[in-house]
């Protein structure tokens, strides 16, 4: 078995799971903003996946589930 500081965070147990608001304070409207800021731009959820190259099922759980997206990802919105 591998000391905890050398396991890939993805085959970690708690890495492995996407962040929820609730696990970041401050951020409890960040889903609804996306989702506005979308659609006063008038672009549809795919199109706005793609012009931030993730999928559009990520970004309908960042805008309705509360999944806090990657760093990356924020960068791109």
């Amino acid at each position: 078995m591998l000391p905890e500081y050398i396991i890939p965070y993805y085959l970690h147990p708690i890495g492995s799971r996407m962040a929820k608001i609730e696990d970041c304070p401050g951020f409890e409207t960040f889903g609804a903003d996306v989702k506005a800021a979308r659609k006063a731009k008038q672009l549809s959820r795919s199109a706005l996946a793609d012009m931030i190259h993730c999928d559009s099922r990520y970004l309908a759980n960042i805008e309705n589930e509360g999944t806090l997206p990657s760093l990356p990802v924020v960068i791109q919105l």
